[in-house]
């Protein structure tokens, strides 16, 4: 399908600026013959946008590209037809299902998506997949409310996160690495590579979500480029963070109301968990009963995340929780991480006491923002460890404020 600039613009939901610049820095590329673009360029501009959201330069992206060092003849590969931008906006579509804008977004947060403004023009298949979601699963006039629709959209969310997760494994480690710098593609690949295993329903969240990690793979392997070449700058990139969320005394409560109280109280904080997670770019990875296990990209995050919890966990009811966070390697297999990273993590939560947020000394100097400090505890041995450990307190910066004043 041959585009037109502002075509190209309309299906990739940016400006014909943006194409005309992206084209001149040589990330898009019109045709020699009418000056027109394909469809495949609106995937083009896509990697482009996470490039930049990332924090780097599209221009670098270009000198990348235009010196031979970055090529992207197999995105047909990979990601088969590009989804185009509907004309229907989060708000129009809201006001046609009688939802609020609000609720909707809370959905999206539950299915482990990008929230959408407002005045966002929707993607078509968002467009469609919303509508037949919300046949299914709104469910009013049988007697469920909004809590049964965002139910429904975390475990959809969460199941298919965890099944992309295992797939982008093997995709990051081997395959991506290769088609980035590959000239052809691998023939098997044609036909939207890894989306033809989807179903039909299934297969919109599972694309939404293999888009996403497979563009963050592109942009890493671009990086690595960057710093082999020279070109341009890497971002400071940190390890990740892994925590672990502990209700204090919650077998007592269980014991003393029985087994359905405690299902109860179980479903009330995985919503509070996953809503607070998401909202700081995180994500719950699985829940233990009366526990969580907790993945942040970046420290800080999951530091603002951890003081977020353990000040509104009382307040929805639940006993007190105790958190302990520290960063580094981990390997994910098969929906969950490992290492010694999340052995750490997990003793230093035995360690706190209700109400605390722990944190390891490589959390406490990456991990610091306007809104936390860290009060050093010292070096302790903490149980199942051969090694002592130093360890911090993450508080509130306005407490640390008051407290030297």
């Amino acid at each position: 399908m041959a585009l037109t600039q502002a075509e190209l613009a309309a299906r990739a939901g940016v400006s014909v600026d943006r194409v005309v610049q992206l084209a001149e820095l040589g990330i898009l590329r019109a045709s020699d013959e009418d000056g027109t673009f394909r469809l495949i360029d609106v995937q083009r501009i896509r990697i482009a946008e996470a490039f930049a959201d990332s924090g780097l330069a599209v221009e670098d992206l270009g000198r990348l590209i235009s010196e031979g060092h970055v090529t992207f003849p197999n995105l047909e590969a990979v990601f088969g037809e590009p989804i185009a931008v509907s004309d229907t906006t989060l708000r129009q579509f809201a006001e046609r299902v009688d939802r609020d804008p609000d609720l909707l977004r809370r959905v999206y947060a539950q299915l482990g998506l990008p929230q959408p403004r407002d005045e966002d023009q929707l993607r078509t298949d968002d467009l469609e997949f919303l509508h037949q979601f919300l046949q299914v699963f709104d469910a009013r006039d049988v007697g469920l409310g909004d809590d049964f629709l965002l139910r429904a959209a975390r475990l959809s969310g969460d199941s298919m996160g965890h099944f992309v997760e295992a797939i982008n494994t093997l995709m990051r480690e081997e395959l991506l690495p290769a088609l980035v710098r590959s000239s052809t593609g691998p023939p098997q690949m044609r036909g939207g590579g890894p989306f033809a295993i989807a179903g039909p329903l299934t297969g919109w969240l599972i694309r939404r979500h293999l888009e996403t990690v497979i563009e963050s793979n592109i942009v890493n392997n671009i990086e690595r480029e960057m710093e082999e070449t020279g070109i341009g700058r890497r971002r400071d990139v940190h390890p990740p963070a892994i925590g672990f969320l502990d209700l204090s005394g919650f077998t007592a409560l269980t014991q003393a109301h029985g087994d359905d109280q405690a299902a109860k109280l179980a479903v009330r904080l995985y919503d509070l968990v996953q809503e607070t997670a998401t909202a700081r770019g995180g994500r719950a990875v699985k829940f233990l009963g009366d526990g969580v296990m907790l993945h942040f990209r970046e420290p800080s995050d999951a530091v603002a995340a951890a003081l977020d919890l353990v000040d509104a966990i009382p307040d929805a009811g639940l006993p007190q929780a105790r958190v302990g966070i520290t960063a580094g390697a981990v390997v994910f297999r098969d929906g969950d991480y490992f290492g010694s990273a999340v052995n750490i993590a997990a003793r230093m939560t035995d360690y706190a006491r209700p109400g605390e947020v722990l944190v390891s000394e490589t959390v406490a100097e990456l991990g610091a923002t306007a809104v936390s400090a860290f009060e050093d505890l010292g070096v302790v041995q903490l149980k199942g460890l051969r090694d002592r450990v130093r360890v911090f307190r993450a508080i509130r910066a306005i407490r640390a404020i008051r407290a030297t004043q």
